[in-house]
């Protein structure tokens, strides 16, 4: 079975006007000549959208994939501002289609702790609208250790789902440093029985505190979104360092995500999810090539059974 544990499914009213902005200025000033980052901004998102999730459906079947888990990420109190499709809305998208793609689309409920009311939706949407688990965002102006977190916690244990953190980079003006692992830390030593997801493994440069941390908590999980993109630009560096990620952890402690997000100008050519699979399930294959060994059995636990199994399909 291959799912893919990190996608997402936005319509360009999913996220405030002031992440989009970063996300221009990001793209404008990452390389000369520089741009304007207004003349970027409408193109922000438009071709990532896919509110009816029908384009990502559809090249998941293309691609072989039994199963995606999209990730709600809710960021209006980091710009004192609201989307224009508000998160309840978001929420109830995604909630229609896990009802619509049974078997095939999960997602983990995302709202910002600081909001009224979180906990009561949250629990409504796992017990009631077929949620798997919780997507926490710090840079949006909060860390993971932090008492505010706490009653998801309570509930993630209580319902036995798992709760996954962003701890990568991110657009300014969000807060990339409130990702850091190392809040994570308290958290495990606080709720050992709390199902803890490392989304991006701390890409690029944080994998190893994120190891450290994580070695000797057998509910901390691995989570491989984006570093699809090391493995494109230089394929033996990522084969040592997942190699690592496993004797460090366990085969069985690692999930293939791809931070995936179907729109017109992502899919079919465009789609990078093809090239990530692929050298995925060639790893036992280019050993030699690579100078470290993986068997089949661990690949078919990174690609998805793993996944199966905290998913509990």
């Amino acid at each position: 079975m291959i799912i893919d544990m990190h996608v997402h499914v936005w319509d360009e009213g999913y996220q405030p006007n002031g992440y989009k902005f970063g996300m221009a200025k990001n793209a404008a000033f990452k390389k000369l000549p520089f741009r304007d980052p207004k003349e970027i901004l409408p193109k922000v998102m438009s071709g990532a959208s896919d509110p009816s999730g029908k384009l990502l459906i559809d090249e998941i079947d293309a691609l072989g994939i039994d199963a995606v888990v999209a990730m709600i990420v809710d960021m209006g109190l980091a710009f004192n501002e609201e989307q224009e499709t508000p998160i309840e809305e978001v929420i109830e998208n995604h909630a229609e289609l896990i009802q619509k793609y049974q078997g095939k689309f999960f997602a983990f409920f995302g709202m910002d702790p600081r909001r009224k009311g979180h906990l009561k939706l949250f629990e409504d949407a796992i017990k009631n609208k077929g949620f798997s688990g919780l997507k926490l965002y710090p840079p949006c102006g909060f860390t993971p250790d932090d008492s505010i977190c706490f009653d998801y916690y309570e509930k993630c244990i209580q319902l036995d789902v798992p709760v996954l953190f962003h701890t990568a980079n991110t657009f300014p003006p969000l807060d990339p440093g409130l990702s850091h692992p190392a809040y994570l830390s308290k958290v495990s030593s606080l709720y050992p029985d709390l199902k803890v997801i490392y989304g991006h493994v701390g890409r690029p440069f944080w994998w190893k505190d994120i190891l450290q941390i994580s070695e000797s908590n057998t509910n901390a999980y691995l989570e491989l979104s984006g570093w699809n993109h090391v493995a494109n630009k230089d394929p033996k560096k990522f084969a040592i360092i997942l190699r690592e990620m496993i004797d460090t952890v366990g085969p069985h402690r690692i999930l293939m995500g791809s931070d995936f997000s179907a729109g017109p100008k992502t899919i079919g050519e465009r789609n990078r999810l093809p090239a990530w699979l692929n050298y995925l399930r060639t790893l036992p294959d280019m050993s030699s090539q690579y100078n470290v060994n993986f068997t089949s059995e661990e690949i078919d636990l990174i690609m998805g059974d793993n996944a199966q199994n905290i998913l509990k399909i």
